[in-house]
């Protein structure tokens, strides 16, 4: 099991992301390549993933999506050290359907488009303009949602998965045919951030989550 995830403000940043510690050591692909093209996730115009998460009982609210933002193996000849993060549609979706067959509904929450220049081969950590309410139970049983993103270009964002992990956690890809598929293969590597209050600007508990696990 990966280590917890330290999370600690970039000083020199805008709030759009922040340092991990122990990137690496969460990051372990079956062939130890960290910027392996082949492990990664991406899509075309109106594409989607969605991860599923359980939230605490004492957490009210979904604030934040974070993402592992890979290397595109693109170079730019003017500034090869630029980043080439394009256009993406962050969203929340409930459940439709029962555990463990649920899957995301189409009637997503907080959809915003966001863009920046990215730094590649780091955790990505976007805030959301509205926290979600997670307390109604019509929507979000027993806290259950799900986050992920629309891609709003070709292939970029690249979205990091972990292979090394053989347990599979409750994905799902809008696919060709616009449907969700679950995703067995890895760990998508998207996480949640949950908190008791909508905004951490005061007081306020937080927490990192991690996927909910299909099997065991």
């Amino acid at each position: 099991m990966p280590r917890a995830m330290w999370l600690t403000l970039c000083s020199s940043c805008t709030g759009r992301y922040w340092e991990v510690e122990g990137r690496e050591e969460e990051l372990k692909h079956d062939d130890g390549v960290y910027n392996s093209h082949e492990h990664t996730v991406t899509g075309r115009p109106g594409q989607m993933i969605a991860v599923g998460f359980q939230a605490p009982t004492w957490a009210n609210f979904v604030t934040k999506m974070i993402f592992y933002n890979a290397n595109d193996n693109e170079t730019n000849q003017e500034n090869p050290e630029a980043p080439s993060t394009y256009p993406f549609t962050a969203w929340i979706w409930r459940p439709v359907g029962n555990m463990p067959s649920n899957i995301p509904g189409n009637d997503g929450y907080v959809p915003f488009q966001e863009y920046a220049m990215y730094p590649e081969d780091e955790w990505i950590i976007v805030t959301y303009p509205t926290a979600i309410n997670i307390t109604d139970n019509s929507h979000y049983p027993d806290k259950q949602f799900f986050v992920g993103l629309e891609w709003q270009y070709r292939h970029s964002p690249h979205i990091y998965e972990d292979h090394s992990d053989p347990i599979a956690y409750r994905s799902f890809f809008y696919d060709y045919s616009e449907v969700w598929e679950v995703r067995t293969q890895a760990n998508t590597m998207i996480r949640a951030v949950v908190s008791d209050v909508p905004s951490l600007e005061g007081k306020g508990r937080e927490l990192v989550l991690t996927p909910t696990r299909l099997s065991r």
